[in-house]
């Protein structure tokens, strides 16, 4: 198994496995809570009638392209990360690798949008519930969330 799949303890090089719920926590966390947050917003701006609309097809397509994935990885038989399945089976040869890297750009603009839009609705929100400024709630929402990267998931023990 790939040291990504790992977790670190401590300086003993001791090395333990996220369950799968805890893993399952992260993915749904960071996909359902983003979705949570704009689905109000884009209904406010469309209608109801093509919110609907919306709502179906971008479940449809994220269902096909889930589908997808799961067919290639039960094929492949590996435990492997979505960027490596795609420089496998997608992006392949020299303009293979360009395109993996703009790829990985992509994606990692996608995450550093989210999280600037969850520290932006959840400094919101908490600053809405606890009358703090909300610069300040988004700097500690910012704290929390990277101290819980920081130590780990496992050795912040609550969750």
């Amino acid at each position: 198994m790939s040291k990504s799949h790992h977790y670190e303890e401590d300086d003993m090089n001791q090395h333990r496995q996220l369950t799968v719920l805890e893993a399952s926590s992260i993915v749904m966390g960071s996909g359902v809570g983003g979705g949570i947050m704009a689905v109000p917003f884009l209904a406010s701006l469309s209608g109801f009638a093509p919110f609907i609309l919306i709502l179906i097809s971008a479940y449809a397509f994220n269902l096909i392209i889930h589908l997808m994935l799961v067919e290639v990885m039960f094929r492949d038989g590996g435990d492997n990360q979505i960027v490596e399945l795609i420089r496998r089976y997608v992006f392949r040869g020299r303009i293979g690798l360009v395109l993996l890297q703009i790829f990985f750009a992509i994606l990692l603009l996608s995450f550093l949008a989210n999280l600037s839009a969850y520290l932006q609705g959840s400094g919101e929100i908490l600053s809405g519930i606890t009358g703090l400024p909300a610069p300040l709630t988004r700097i500690l929402l910012y704290l929390l969330s990277s101290a819980i990267v920081f130590f780990g998931l496992k050795n912040v023990g609550v969750f």
